[in-house]
């Protein structure tokens, strides 16, 4: 008898941990229980180099997504974005081109034009960006004061946004 009553007061919790489990996996399915949904967009390049605005544009048959920026310089002086890389090493075209030569100027306290990098396809799945998705851009940004002699800096910063078409 005692073993009978053990045996139901296991099966009872059982059906109960199992009615947990399968409401759980129904709210991950449907998207309840994704914090990156309910996390703010952000850009975070530091407080010298501070983001104007941003966006992150789904993937097109040249590229598997495209970042564009406008950056606000707060530094003491005028500088000039030379380069962007990815954590990888693989470089992004600057508005569907290399890099200009002259890089991306910045007069002291002035927002920059809006610049566009596409992302390489070479970059993988990381960097696929979907429409109406969270995605996620790290880049390491090239950039020299304009002083004379003035040697190349890197800053390293990331977006975090809402996926536009």
């Amino acid at each position: 008898m005692r073993g009978q009553a053990a045996l139901e007061y296991l099966v009872t919790y059982g059906w109960g941990f199992l009615a947990i489990l399968i409401v759980i996996a129904g709210l991950s399915y449907f998207g309840f229980l994704s914090p990156s949904k309910y996390l703010p967009e952000r850009c975070d390049f530091g407080i010298q180099l501070s983001c104007a605005d941003f966006l992150l544009q789904d993937a097109t048959a040249s590229a598997d997504g495209q970042v564009s920026i406008r950056f606000r310089n707060n530094f003491g002086d005028a500088i000039n974005i030379t380069d962007a890389w990815l954590p990888d090493g693989s470089k992004p075209a600057f508005e569907s081109g290399s890099w200009p030569d002259e890089g991306v100027y910045i007069a002291k306290g002035n927002i920059s034009m809006p610049f566009r990098l596409d992302l390489p396809d070479s970059a993988g799945d990381e960097y696929l960006l979907v429409e109406g998705t969270r995605g996620k851009v790290l880049l390491t940004l090239e950039f020299q004061r304009n002083l004379a002699g003035a040697p190349p800096h890197n800053v390293s910063g990331e977006i975090f946004a809402t996926v536009r078409a």
